[in-house]
């Protein structure tokens, strides 16, 4: 059995919305075997009306093996990632509560409109969604993936306000990833709180500035901290990106100051493994090199299950599951 303290296994079958029992619990007994702890299951905003039966479904199937789930608020407000790429509802419904740029124009990125993290409309969403996910579901973790908007400038009424009470000022984009770094504690301790055994995770792009990783590190909420990439050296493989050449975030070249910057704030390393869109090419790429990753001092290993457009996917599995076995 694998050594890794805690193994978590990303999972996206809820939003297939083809719900096939038997197929589930074969995913389960696969993770199980693995000695896979938790699945990870994503959540969009509609998944707590609109696809309630299908997490529950998998839960309970998980539940069977031993295994928990995890929950990855996923496209909320467009502040998280997560899977499937998609607008956030809240964010489309409700420009008022959208940052704002110095000319007062709602900041937009590709999949819609920022939520301001400063309206409280934004934090009331955030927190009354995870308290519906805990009393749909048999929640045992909460995985924060990739925050967004931290590069914003948000000088929205309500991000003033906040400005001014703090002393902070509206032109720093330290103070403004601050802002936005600071309300997944906002969000979540709340929560721990109420759920104190629950595990809360969060990772960042692999090519994140360590100044930023150390200001996420630091989130009071978080048991498990780290960032995502390639499990080959930067530069090599398929890329992890649709407009880039090779690998741009990596286990192997990013990864040891992720762990460095967890421990440094008594947080458990975590890595996930993008082993999405990998071609046949990268196959050896990856025996070769998960040993590598695996060498690291990972506290919380994440990987993907059957991912998104793989060549081959059984063989690229086939892989991932004898490193981790």
């Amino acid at each position: 059995m694998n050594p890794i303290p805690l193994l978590s296994a990303y999972y996206f079958r809820a939003h297939q919305y083809t719900f096939v029992p038997d197929q589930v619990n074969r995913d389960m007994e696969w993770m199980a075997a693995l000695g896979t702890q938790a699945v990870v299951v994503g959540i969009l905003e509609q998944d707590l009306f609109a696809a309630v039966e299908n997490v529950l479904g998998i839960a309970e199937a998980a539940a069977r093996q031993g295994t928990k789930t995890f929950i990855t608020p996923s496209r909320w407000g467009g502040l998280v990632a997560g899977c499937p790429k998609v607008p956030s509802i809240f964010s489309a419904t409700r420009p008022d509560v959208l940052a704002r740029d110095a000319e007062g124009n709602p900041c937009i990125g590709w999949l819609g409109g920022y939520a301001s993290v400063h309206h409280p409309d934004t934090l009331d969403m955030f927190q009354r969604s995870l308290r519906r996910a805990f009393d749909l579901w048999p929640v045992s973790g909460i995985i924060w993936d990739e925050p967004k908007g931290l590069d914003i400038l948000d000088v929205s009424e309500p991000a003033r306000e906040v400005f001014d009470k703090k002393g902070w000022d509206l032109t720093s984009p330290e103070h403004h990833e601050q802002a936005a770094v600071d309300f997944f504690d906002h969000v979540t301790l709340p929560i721990k709180s109420e759920h104190p055994d629950a595990h809360i995770g969060l990772f960042t792009f692999g090519h994140d500035p360590e100044p930023r990783a150390r200001r996420l590190a630091g989130l009071r909420c978080l048991d498990s901290f780290g960032c995502d990439g390639r499990p080959w050296p930067n530069g090599q493989g398929t890329s992890d990106s649709d407009n880039a050449v090779g690998a741009t975030k990596s286990l192997i070249d990013d990864g040891p100051m992720f762990v460095r910057t967890a421990r440094a704030a008594g947080k458990e390393p975590l890595f996930l493994i993008e082993n999405h869109a990998v071609s046949n090419s990268d196959h050896d790429l990856m025996e070769q090199y998960l040993p590598r990753v695996l060498e690291q001092d990972i506290g919380h290993l994440i990987y993907y299950y059957y991912p998104r457009s793989c060549e081959e996917p059984d063989t690229a599995m086939q892989i991932i599951g004898r490193y981790l076995a």
